[in-house]
């Protein structure tokens, strides 16, 4: 069969933005080349994309502008395809074939004033997607929880694959040593990462402990230089910016743990990353956050003291190794293996 992928994602340059989706799309398109030698792929991008492997074929449609709604639709009508993939919970329109299509999170429709310029976006892109993809793929049960009741989508049309952890992501390895113990947060630092309450949190721990912000300073909110600010805590926060995959695995292992305040996660890959350095975590209850710690941490109300007890609390001997044995679930060959089997249905 002829597969098309909808690629679109992959076609950044700048390395802050390869997160989440960028990562999840890459590793899929990495992993189906070196498992799938029956089919051959198409993949669809506006700007010059990685090279997979021989049976995956490039095909930019430039520019970025009218790239889903009118060149990718054209493209897919002169060239058909038997399955289309669409990777950036996205559909281009008039689709005549069996389409697969990933959502990654519906934070959006939660608290839209998180999202800013990019809410009318999602929410149309989204709707669509739900209404006429053949099939559904999404990466929690939460999230799958989520289409179910907000959308009337019958559940078995949607599959739930949880995303992997890459090897480099291990307990064995260098440490960062920092000059106080240290929390760890991994993510940009927009305002769906709900940074403020973060810190709020932190001002209340009274013993040395420091805040480390891993990631993109895109977007970032301003709310959180003005926490720091009004808590005092230009002595404890530390913003690392964009940090690289070898440094990052450091910064995990040297972490009492690493705490996630976010508004909304589909399921967020930080989580995976840190439990398989050996770092267990803290985390809200809110959107899949608890589905993916599962025992690799602790999960607690979103109030600043609950989870400042949480930090103060932590035994990272305890549940270190809880943590690996959690991440041990999470698996890049299993995710691709259930997208392959879909194939055939």
């Amino acid at each position: 069969m002829t597969i098309g992928v909808d690629a679109g994602m992959l076609g950044v340059s700048d390395e802050r933005l390869k997160v989440g989706v960028y990562h999840v799309a890459n590793n899929l398109l990495k992993n189906i080349a070196a498992l799938d030698k029956k089919n051959t792929y198409r993949l669809y991008s506006f700007l010059p994309i990685p090279k997979f492997g021989n049976t995956m074929h490039n095909i930019v449609l430039s520019p970025a502008r009218g790239y889903l709604r009118l060149r990718l639709p054209l493209e897919l009508r002169t060239h058909p395809v038997d399955i289309f993939l669409g990777l950036g919970q996205a559909l281009p329109p008039f689709l005549h074939t069996t389409s697969i299509g990933f959502v990654y999170d519906l934070g959006f429709l939660f608290h839209k004033e998180a999202y800013g310029n990019s809410y009318k976006k999602l929410l149309g892109q989204t709707n669509y997607l739900v209404k006429h993809a053949s099939h559904i793929i999404t990466i929690s049960n939460a999230t799958k929880h989520d289409i179910v009741s907000l959308y009337d989508r019958d559940p078995k049309t949607i599959t739930v694959c949880y995303p992997g952890v890459d090897d480099r992501f291990k307990p064995q390895g260098e440490r960062y040593h920092h000059k106080n113990p240290y929390i760890l947060f991994v993510g940009s630092l927009t305002k769906t990462k709900n940074i403020p309450l973060l810190l709020q949190s932190l001002a209340l721990v009274k013993k040395p402990l420091d805040l480390l912000l891993a990631g993109g300073d895109y977007w970032p909110d301003p709310a959180i230089d003005e926490s720091i600010n009004r808590y005092k805590l230009s002595n404890r926060v530390k913003k690392l910016g964009f940090v690289s995959d070898e440094m990052l695995s450091r910064y995990y292992r040297g972490a009492v743990a690493f705490v996630t305040t976010a508004l909304h996660e589909g399921f967020c890959l930080p989580v995976v990353e840190a439990m398989a350095c050996g770092t267990p975590v803290i985390a809200v209850d809110r959107g899949a956050l608890a589905e993916t710690v599962g025992d690799g941490g602790i999960v607690v109300r979103a109030d600043a003291q609950s989870i400042a007890n949480a930090v103060v609390s932590m035994n990272k001997h305890i549940l270190g190794q809880n943590a690996i044995e959690r991440a041990k679930v999470f698996s890049w060959h299993t995710f691709v293996k259930k997208v392959l089997s879909l194939y055939e249905t």
